[in-house]
């Protein structure tokens, strides 16, 4: 919540309550905890807001916005969980323990023996995939909260950006070949197993897949506001969509999304269509 907010202030040319706020948020760890990486690390996340303001104000897009948030955020957690690693591993081990004898009271043997199988596995290998989660929350949740601020600024007049609106953001075409390169690294991880690489390719496939999920929710928006269905139909797609589970089918939209840009073929249609009429 902090960037948005230290965002919105400085917009409103109130810095110094932006560094305030900043300065205020950042003494909690230390006051409650003593955790002066905490305190650090919270006053530079309100900087981040600061920066985010600065450059929502020299017309900065909600998709450069919502990138800039979401990758300082992650490398400023990434680097407060290398600091407490050991930490977060005794962390981690003690949940799944505390998980796994929770829920075998009551629970069929078959249920209790897969479901430790699976908890097993996933202490084993999560390392591998809790970098490109946490990313993934972080992307999620700064997507709401930025797309709401740039609506609310635009709305004021505070900002004119290239693109205000979430259903007319696109992902980067170049972002392929990361994700060929994630391949890549994938394979030969399966053909000569090693550490390193695994920790590049699997974290960085799960925070890949929520990008290209994004990208394909924003292109399923942006044809409901194009042919704009009626309200029966929307909550019938919706309601069939969620039941069906076809929620990772936006990954697949996304990624094709870099070679037929559906978003401008949709566009085409609509105005050829009018054209008819």
């Amino acid at each position: 919540m902090l960037p948005p907010l230290t965002a919105y202030l400085w917009l409103h040319k109130q810095g110094l309550y932006a560094l305030f706020l900043s300065g205020l948020i950042g003494i909690l760890p230390f006051a409650f905890g003593h955790d002066t990486i905490g305190s650090l690390v919270f006053v530079m996340v309100g900087l981040c807001g600061i920066v985010l303001g600065i450059f929502m104000s020299r017309g900065a897009s909600l998709g450069v916005g919502i990138a800039f948030v979401s990758v300082s955020l992650f490398l400023l957690n990434a680097a407060n969980v290398a600091i407490y690693w050991q930490d977060y591993e005794t962390d981690w081990q003690e949940q799944v323990e505390s998980f796994t004898a929770s829920f075998d009271e009551g629970q069929s043997v078959e249920d209790s023996v897969a479901l430790r199988e699976g908890l097993a596995w996933l202490s084993e290998h999560w390392v591998y995939l809790s970098f490109g989660a946490v990313f993934g929350f972080i992307l999620l949740v700064t997507t709401v909260l930025l797309s709401a601020l740039y609506r609310r600024a635009g709305g004021e007049g505070l900002i004119a950006p290239a693109n205000m609106y979430f259903s007319r953001m696109r992902v980067p075409e170049h972002l392929v070949w990361v994700a060929i390169a994630l391949a890549g690294l994938w394979f030969w991880d399966s053909w000569r197993p090693n550490d390193a690489l695994r920790l590049i390719a699997w974290n960085g496939a799960v925070a890949l897949a929520v990008v290209y999920w994004l990208n394909g929710l924003s292109i399923v928006l942006f044809a409901l506001y194009a042919f704009q269905p009626r309200m029966v139909f929307m909550v019938v797609f919706f309601t069939a969509f969620i039941l069906l589970n076809l929620q990772n089918f936006l990954v697949f939209v996304g990624l094709f999304d870099t070679w037929w840009n559906f978003r401008l073929k949709i566009g085409h249609y609509i105005k050829a269509r009018q054209q008819k009429i």
